[in-house]
């Protein structure tokens, strides 16, 4: 690689990170609780558009239940770990990058009851390069690896299928949901994802077959959730609309102004194939 080559790559690495610290850090405020979590989630805080409909995915297909072991890559606030610890009493570690959402993800824990706490730990760490003595047992051990719109936020998502692929147990379940460039996609749609969200890798969906493959994973399935982000979109919506006097007292004109027309831009992007949501699972072979 020449140092010019070097110099971008340092440059873009530095660039993604600036952008998770400054659009996932503070995703505690109120806005959030009644747009997303409240709205869409239950209540649970989860800023994936398949929120718990992609938990039970995993439970059903994995299958999960007491004892199992599961690694969510890019944890959050933990919100899918203490789901899958309260209603399904699995054991889970995640992994999150962003500092602020890990402190977040242990604050919650506290709060939890300690039955459920005890069954879960979190940590800084890239989902790239998780090595392999940050949890013990520390490889082969895992029933699930998660990865709950994640990938599209990497720049080497091949190396992080590689990581969940090892993680795994022989006949092991990958799940991941991720956004992707719809049939539609062009470069307008990329730059507005990147510039708004940080998201850096929006390949069409073929590119997850020959991905998962090449790591490889069997019995891959991607099915197409366009329509569940466009539900979701909806819903985000409608709280927009009702309660727009009490979230602009909360968040400012602008602040509300800013997740209507991103929330707009997004569902009409889903709407018409420029953009698309997939949900996917692959097994380590047995």
């Amino acid at each position: 690689m020449s140092s010019e080559s070097a110099e971008t790559t340092i440059s873009l690495d530095d660039e993604i990170e600036r952008k998770n610290l400054e659009i996932y850090t503070d995703t505690e405020g109120p806005a959030w609780r009644s747009i997303v979590y409240d709205a869409v989630h239950d209540g649970w805080e989860l800023i994936n558009l398949g929120g718990t409909e992609s938990i039970e995915y995993v439970v059903e297909r994995a299958p999960l239940g007491a004892g199992s072991r599961v690694l969510e890559l890019g944890c959050g606030q933990g919100a899918a770990a203490r789901y899958l610890a309260a209603r399904d009493r699995c054991r889970v570690d995640g992994i999150e990058l962003n500092e602020g959402q890990v402190a977040s993800a242990r604050r919650r824990l506290d709060e939890s009851p300690a039955e459920v706490a005890a069954r879960i730990r979190v940590a800084v760490g890239d989902a790239a390069t998780v090595p392999s003595s940050l949890f013990t047992p520390p490889a082969d051990a895992y029933d699930a690896v998660l990865a709950y719109d994640l990938l599209m936020l990497l720049p080497n998502v091949p190396q992080t299928l590689s990581v969940a692929f090892d993680a795994l147990r022989p006949g092991g379940l990958l799940a991941a949901t991720t956004l992707i460039s719809g049939p539609r996609g062009d470069d307008r749609i990329r730059r507005f994802a990147w510039e708004i969200d940080g998201m850096i890798d929006l390949p069409p969906v073929e590119t997850y077959r020959d991905r998962l493959a090449a790591a490889g994973f069997e019995e891959i399935e991607l099915n197409d959730w366009s329509e569940r982000a466009v539900t979701v979109h909806g819903a985000m919506d409608e709280v927009l609309a009702a309660r727009r006097a009490e979230l602009e007292t909360q968040i400012g004109p602008e602040g509300w102004r800013g997740w209507k027309e991103v929330g707009d831009h997004y569902m009409d992007a889903f709407r018409t194939g420029r953009l698309g949501y997939l949900m996917l699972s692959a097994r380590r072979p047995a």
